[in-house]
């Protein structure tokens, strides 16, 4: 059913339509793009976005192969969990976070508020929803608000985050279609 669809339907008979979604979205994670975000769009929804500094990884407080301290979230995540240390530390994020330190030092920023801008900016999405422990967070994540990249660094981090193509159907669309050669 198209997201169109799925909105009409479930307004139906006297009851409320769909208005919104809530996804998890952030550099880390961007498979959400292949359909939820563009089924999003088709059915006219606003997109709320959980997650957008990656529980923390994109706030830049970690380091690379250094374990993070005992009173953070991922220290504290189980191990079934998408922020997971042994998950996320990888040489694809190491690579992803490297990049955004640098944008965000070229802006005169931190990570955490280059992060927010980058995915409050991208097509379809109409808020990131940020989970703020302290008062100083919020306030980080509030002066993103305004915040634009230019186009060469959101440029960039779009590249390092891409996510791989799935096999399928994707793949075999691109070969058939003869999409990318």
């Amino acid at each position: 059913m198209a997201g169109g669809q799925a909105r009409a339907a479930a307004g139906g008979a006297g009851r409320t339509p769909l208005v919104s979604q809530q996804i998890q979205y952030n550099l880390l994670a961007r498979a959400v793009e292949w359909e939820v975000i563009p089924a999003g769009v088709d059915a006219g929804l606003g997109t709320l976005l959980y997650g957008p500094l990656a529980q923390g990884w994109l706030t830049g407080k970690y380091q690379r192969d250094q374990r993070p301290g005992a009173d953070t979230r991922v220290a504290r995540a189980g191990e079934h969990t998408s922020e997971a240390w042994h998950r996320r530390n990888t040489e694809e994020v190491w690579s992803v976070i490297e990049v955004l330190r640098d944008v965000a030092h070229a802006h005169g920023v931190t990570p955490g508020q280059a992060a927010l801008a980058w995915v409050a900016d991208r097509p379809g999405v109409t808020a990131p929803i940020v989970g703020a422990r302290t008062t100083a967070q919020l306030r980080e994540s509030l002066a993103a608000a305004t915040l634009r990249l230019d186009e060469k660094a959101s440029a960039r981090l779009t590249e390092v985050s891409a996510p791989p193509t799935p096999n399928y159907p994707y793949q075999m669309i691109e070969r058939i279609a003869g999409w990318h050669g």
